[in-house]
């Protein structure tokens, strides 16, 4: 059986990350828009239509581009069951879905024997660089975080064999981190995968996000 690569995989245990409270988006949801229509509504046009359509207590900074649709940071749990209630919002002349957010949204479930057996590489650090390449300045953008990974331990645990990370900045509109770090632009990857075990009640099993990297140099 051929098992699935993941590129650049590095997988974190559930109990690295107690600085986490998972119970902060425990009333969270997901607004599901087509990605052909993605870049057509702003965080204000969607803030203003549920405050109009459901009366519920929700800002614009409470509000993230994910994916093509949004994460919506619900208050409590009362307003969020009177949204799901009704599980969607019209915005124009679009009807835009609205579901639950979970810890495993849009992640692939894996084994952790399927991954110890399928060798996945770090294609980026299977080989040493060129004594004479350079270390430059990078700024590297961080795409496809999970909203309730998002933690400077996660970062640095990503970067820890790359680079030397300088300024982590979290960008929450967007769910996007931006950092600073010294190192070889050949040793950043455009993709990489972040695993975390035992984030189910399976004690084998690894949930698997992908994530982009954007590489700028000075």
């Amino acid at each position: 059986m051929t098992h699935q690569r993941f590129q650049n995989l590095i997988i974190m245990d559930k109990g690295d990350l107690k600085d986490i409270d998972v119970n902060a988006s425990a009333n969270a949801l997901i607004a599901i828009v087509p990605e052909t229509i993605s870049d057509t509504f702003s965080h204000y046009e969607l803030t203003e239509a549920i405050q109009h359509q459901f009366q519920v207590d929700i800002s614009v900074t409470d509000i993230s581009t994910y994916g093509p649709g949004f994460f919506l940071h619900i208050q409590t749990s009362a307003a969020r069951n009177h949204i799901l209630h009704r599980g969607f919002v019209s915005l124009r002349t679009y009807t835009i879905p609205i579901v639950p957010w979970n810890l495993k949204h849009v992640s692939t479930a894996v084994p952790l024997h399927d991954l110890l057996t399928s060798h996945p590489l770090n294609l980026h650090l299977a080989k040493d660089p060129d004594i004479t390449e350079p270390y430059e300045h990078l700024t590297i953008d961080i795409l496809g975080m999970p909203p309730h990974l998002c933690c400077d331990r996660v970062i640095h645990t990503l970067f820890r064999k790359i680079c030397t990370i300088n300024v982590i900045r979290f960008i929450p509109a967007r769910i996007e981190y931006k950092i600073s770090s010294q190192g070889r632009l050949t040793m950043i990857p455009k993709i990489t995968h972040l695993g975390i075990r035992n984030l189910t009640t399976q004690n084998d099993m690894v949930n698997i996000w992908q994530l982009s990297y954007q590489t700028f140099t000075d």
